[in-house]
């Protein structure tokens, strides 16, 4: 599942909420819809805590996108996917790394 997009102040933000395979209650956990059903409250206090999490260090909230929808586990492969190919075309030299990213 992918939680809104935070709106940073550089970038849009993405985070991916997966769960542990080996949890017991895992296989019945496959998308967005079945984590209120499985784990209620969760996806609202994982919600709070990325808008939240900088404000100690005197930063404010984060915003999201998505009209602070938590988008689907389809929405989230297609993210994986694409950033999986900016990454290989970084690596490979296809893509000049003209921005000093470091990986």
């Amino acid at each position: 599942m992918h939680p809104p997009t935070r709106l940073t102040p550089r970038a849009p933000s993405t985070a991916v909420i997966a769960i542990n395979a080996a949890d017991p209650r895992a296989a019945e956990v496959n998308d967005v819809e079945d984590v209120e059903r499985v784990f209620p409250g969760e996806l609202e206090r994982v919600r709070v805590w990325f808008r939240d999490y900088k404000t100690p260090d005197g930063k404010p909230e984060n915003k999201f996108g998505y009209n602070n929808k938590t988008q689907n586990k389809a929405f989230a492969l297609d993210v994986i996917e694409e950033t999986n190919g900016f990454w290989k075309a970084l690596t490979s030299g296809k893509r000049g790394n003209d921005e000093g990213m470091a990986f």
